[in-house]
């Protein structure tokens, strides 16, 4: 099914993305009492630059859609290598929209907002580790995730994962693990200096209090999202497993996007435990899922199953979405 969808002229990619985007958002913004999530963002920052979205319902279910969809095309240029030609069609776009929209998204939400700079960092990534002079481009990768963390500080979490990204990849690496800490801490030391002048470190110690969390099982207090989670995790699961499988049988370049995106989507999954909404946060594995999938297709999908459980799923988050919505 998928698979001929992937071989399919644009036009018709373009009807069946536009179709399945309109299932999945159009009951958000007829019914959007339930699709708001209501859990409390505890982050001041945020709060105070991004707070008054929320209070306009359409306007944060708008501008959830919108980063959806520009990180959905960022996710299929950064496919667009130009020694690999992978994915010169729409069909990433189409996996992209349905890992990211998920079942309760709706909110605009520190994880929307990281989503679509996590695109543009994973794709610097990938080009870093492709170059032999890269020092520039990781230092500015790690400043940036710095930046970021001010407005989520789980995003730390990424930060390891380029660390191990190093360590697996890279020569002189306690050299450029040692750059990675130094930008990190760079913008942290911009703001100090800045609060410091202003008289404002109260601001930096609120700020502290609230950004580590004590690790926490999901919330189990609607049912659907639960269910539809743990298959989401089975479905990611079995989409990793392939990946190594397929590990031996792939160009260097797939194979080495592929171990990143293995990575990350490992990483993706610790963070989730420390974020401020765990199914919220599963989202974000929308960007090693889409790069996954486009390589397995590129190459070939090797049996129906595979092609079938994936066309399943899409149809399992249209279904739970209209549900868990629609009263």
């Amino acid at each position: 099914m998928l698979k001929r969808l992937h071989d399919a002229s644009t036009t018709i990619q373009f009807v069946v993305i536009l179709f399945v985007l309109l299932l999945l958002w159009v009951p958000r913004f007829i019914f959007p009492e339930n699709t708001l999530t209501s859990y409390e963002i505890d982050n001041e920052l945020f709060n105070m630059l991004f707070g008054w979205i929320g209070r306009h319902t359409a306007l944060t279910l708008s501008i959830s859609l919108i980063f959806i969809l520009i990180s959905a095309l960022m996710m299929k240029l950064s496919l667009n290598y130009e020694r690999l030609r992978i994915s010169g069609n729409y069909f990433p776009v189409l996996i992209f929209i349905v890992f990211a929209s998920g079942i309760n998204i709706g909110t605009f939400s520190p994880q929307i907002l990281l989503l679509l700079f996590l695109v543009w960092v994973t794709q610097l990534l990938f080009i870093a580790l492709e170059v032999l002079e890269n020092d520039g481009l990781l230092f500015f990768l790690a400043m940036f995730l710095g930046f970021a963390s001010f407005f989520y500080p789980p995003v730390l979490i990424f930060l390891l994962f380029m660390i191990v990204i190093v360590i697996v990849s890279e020569n002189e690496k306690f050299r450029k693990i040692l750059l990675l800490l130094l930008a990190f801490i760079f913008p942290w030391i911009w703001i100090v200096a800045i609060c410091y002048f202003a008289n404002s470190l109260d601001f930096i110690v609120r700020f502290w209090e609230t950004a580590f969390f004590i690790p926490k099982l999901p919330r189990f207090d609607n049912l659907l999202t639960t269910i539809y989670a743990g298959i989401f995790l089975i479905v990611v699961g079995i989409f990793v497993v392939d990946r190594f499988l397929r590990h031996k049988e792939t160009l260097i370049i797939i194979r080495r996007r592929s171990d990143i995106s293995v990575i990350m989507t490992i990483f993706i999954f610790i963070g989730a435990f420390f974020s401020y909404d765990f199914y919220e946060h599963l989202m974000l594995m929308a960007i090693p899922v889409t790069s996954m999938m486009a390589y397995t297709y590129h190459e070939g999908v090797k049996s129906r199953w595979f092609d079938y459980m994936l066309s399943g799923f899409i149809l399992i988050t249209i279904i739970c979405s209209i549900l868990n919505i629609c009263p």
